[in-house]
């Protein structure tokens, strides 16, 4: 279907998207599963989908977690601001203590 401009953008069917999602997935929490089985801590991996900070901490209250625990790049108050922050939004949304691990 050809946008405004009269160029085609490119259909994706639902199994294509949801592929998408899974190697996006994977790719995201392979480093980090690595290091949890080496350090022998349980983990539970959930895929989300939509506004990461809205479903992030939609979850952690529909589970009634203690304390979410997130990464951060540590980007500093303009790149956040400019760029926004996950961890930011969810800090701010979040309903349980946030503990932020900077990225080295």
């Amino acid at each position: 279907m050809p946008d405004m401009a009269g160029i085609a953008l490119p259909a994706y069917s639902e199994e294509d998207i949801r592929a998408m999602q899974k190697k996006a997935f994977e790719s995201a929490v392979a480093r980090v599963r690595k290091l949890f089985q080496k350090a022998g801590v349980p983990t539970t991996e959930v895929c989300l989908a939509g506004n990461p900070a809205d479903e992030i901490a939609a979850y952690a209250k529909k589970k009634k977690l203690d304390v979410l625990v997130m990464g951060s790049h540590g980007y500093g108050a303009f790149k956040a601001a400019v760029m926004g922050s996950v961890a930011t939004r969810v800090a701010h949304t979040a309903e349980m203590p946030l503990l932020l691990i900077r990225r080295a």
